[in-house]
């Protein structure tokens, strides 16, 4: 059970919400295996947005009231990439309102689901549930409207991308606690009524992340794709667990009660005689 648990908040340590994750230049994504013996060559490095040219025309930010992508309320897709490094598999998704589910990467059968609205997550396998009070990071940037910010969006060009011709658009926000401007490009692709195939972190100085999907369905979901057990431990109650496993306390002794003494040597050799 300790051993399940632990394995789900290594994979869920990955949540990345405050800082919307600027991987560090320098940080290697896909370190090698250290089992194999291989000439050192040197480290790659993660690629990071180049410096804004300050000579380039600037676009035209208008400032909008809602976040583009919270009209996309019910759909499918599968998803690769995240604004994490490491994440370039494929994952089925799904979106129903504000849930949120996303299959997980354990070898044992498992799933996310996160409330988009609350930013809290239940992690789910075949034999434990974890509650989590952050959104999952692979259900980004759909968990990034909050109360308060307010977003702008420049036009960004046209492009076509695995067959569908998208319009580009440049979005950013600002947040009331954070002075971090996050900007990030969305390919909208016009058969898909603007639904984006493609996002691209376009922060300056920053780790440049890629999302894209394919196989997308704009249609409502089975509800019970966001089933999640009623009996799920908190990352609270995992804490205590973990600690109670790392640490042995003695048991309390009520009042008057004296710890028992090892018997002297003559009270061992007495217990040892047989019975007159």
């Amino acid at each position: 059970m300790k051993r399940s648990i632990t394995a789900l908040l290594l994979a869920t340590c990955c949540f990345a919400l405050l800082g919307w994750a600027q991987a560090p230049e320098g940080q290697n994504a896909n370190p090698p295996a250290q089992a194999e013996r291989k000439p050192a060559a040197a480290p790659r490095r993660a690629e990071i947005n180049p410096p804004a040219d300050p000579n380039a025309p600037k676009a035209q930010f208008v400032e909008i009231t809602e976040f583009p992508l919270d009209k996309f309320k019910d759909f499918s897709a599968i998803e690769n990439g995240s604004l994490l490094p490491g994440f370039d598999t494929d994952v089925h998704i799904y979106r129903s309102g504000n849930l949120m589910r996303t299959e997980g990467s354990l070898k044992a059968p498992s799933y996310y689901v996160t409330d988009l609205a609350k930013r809290k997550s239940s992690s789910v396998t075949s034999r434990t549930c974890l509650n989590m009070h952050v959104a999952y990071a692979r259900t980004f940037p759909f968990f990034v409207p909050e109360e308060g910010a307010r977003y702008e969006i420049a036009p960004a060009g046209e492009a076509t991308v695995d067959g569908h011709h998208c319009k580009l658009e440049d979005i950013r926000i600002h947040r009331l606690k954070r002075s971090e401007v996050p900007e990030f490009r969305l390919y909208e692709a016009e058969d898909l009524d603007g639904f984006p195939i493609k996002i691209e972190n376009r922060r300056p100085n920053a780790y440049h992340w890629i999302i894209t999907y394919k196989d997308v369905h704009l249609e409502p979901q089975d509800s019970s794709l966001f089933i999640v057990p009623e009996k799920c431990a908190s990352d609270a109650d995992w804490k205590q667990l973990g600690a109670g496993a790392k640490t042995k306390t003695a048991p309390k002794k009520t009042p008057g009660e004296t710890s028992p003494s090892k018997p002297s040597q003559s009270q061992q050799n007495d217990s040892q005689k047989p019975p007159q």
